[in-house]
């Protein structure tokens, strides 16, 4: 408790007075503090009561948490230099895509920690918004809430028009679920006392997105198509219209008889990944997500049409065997069977 007095004390004449700022930081007090907001959760990760912190800061090391505050200080500074879009977008391509392991969540809350410091927020908002494909690219272990919440943030600096016009002119159905997830955030921003102007624009990109969905179901969209293709747009889309089971079941149908294959990719909806420290990823499935997007009936006579024919498919064919064995346990919670593979599932 010394240590929080002693910050608070410090006052304009001291000589140490300069370092309040970063003492505040290393220091975080519960004082004064809101753990509800995420903002104070970040700047709390990143303060020496972090305990994987703790070393760095007191041995002058390095981690993965400094390794990335740097290269988000030096993404920052060079994307505020007077450069053309292009530019900033290989600014961004190269922060985000390196050869060596990144956690990309603990670069997005670096970035949205340091958004304040980015002069042209319109930019880094359309280019965020153009390379979504690649933050969410199809891998079970890449699900990153912060650029979800740091693309609600830049478009509340939009004015409604402004806001009104880049929507039209952004939106397609392989961010369908992209969309869906913003649409969330402005409705959590429009709560509190900063985001008085988030209603309005959530409503909106929520009617945007319901147009979408109808678009989708009345016109037969496969959403399955690589010109479209995300993971999680069908359940995003599913949940959306979590009322219109009957047009859920029909354009299942339809995906299917398209392409019988298309299951796979309809239980990949469901699968979930966690990376063990030996290279080898444990797969299981979520057994409310695949009673979101399936019925029972209708998945086990899709399965019965089709052979595995991918290392992909060897995977989800597996999934689906512990599923079949395992759906009517009702207390599977953390002791759901998963796969193990030092395969990469990601179709």
């Amino acid at each position: 408790m010394y240590i929080f007095r002693y910050i608070t004390n410090l006052q304009e004449t001291d000589k140490y007075c300069k370092f309040k700022r970063v003492l505040d930081e290393l220091f975080l007090s519960d004082e004064g503090t809101d753990w509800t907001k995420k903002v104070d959760l970040v700047l709390r990760k990143m303060s020496i009561k972090n305990k994987d912190m703790f070393t760095v800061y007191f041995s002058l090391t390095d981690n993965i948490e400094t390794d990335m505050f740097i290269r988000t200080k030096d993404f920052i500074e060079n994307f505020n230099q007077e450069l053309c879009y292009e530019d900033r977008k290989q600014l961004f391509n190269k922060w985000m895509y390196r050869d060596d392991f990144i956690n990309e969540n603990i670069l997005g809350e670096f970035l949205y920690l340091n958004l304040y410091k980015v002069i042209d927020k319109h930019t880094l908002l359309k280019v965020m918004w153009d390379n979504i494909g690649k933050v969410y690219d199809n891998s079970p272990i890449r699900k990153n809430h912060f650029f979800s919440e740091t693309i609600a943030i830049l478009l509340d600096t939009l004015n409604f028009e402004e806001f009104c016009g880049f929507v039209n002119n952004n939106y397609d159905y392989k961010k369908a679920a992209h969309i869906y997830a913003v649409v969330g955030e402005l409705n959590a921003m429009s709560t509190v006392d900063e985001g008085t102007s988030c209603l309005q624009k959530s409503n909106y990109l929520e009617q945007k997105a319901m147009e979408m969905s109808e678009d989708i179901f009345n016109n037969r969209i496969n959403i399955f198509d690589e010109a479209y293709y995300m993971v999680q747009n069908l359940s995003w889309l599913f949940k959306y219209n979590i009322d219109k089971k009957d047009q859920c079941a029909e354009y299942i149908r339809f995906l299917l008889k398209e392409d019988n294959r298309n299951i796979f990719k309809i239980l990949y909806e469901a699968v979930e990944c966690r990376e063990s420290n030996n290279d080898v990823y444990n797969y299981k499935i979520n057994y409310n997500s695949v009673d979101l997007v399936i019925n029972n009936d209708v998945l086990d006579e899709a399965m019965s049409k089709v052979e595995p024919q991918t290392e992909n498919d060897q995977i989800i064919y597996e999934l689906y065997q512990l599923y079949k064995v395992n759906k009517n346990n009702v207390d599977m919670s953390s002791t759901t069977p998963h796969v193990s593979s030092k395969h990469l599932l990601k179709y």
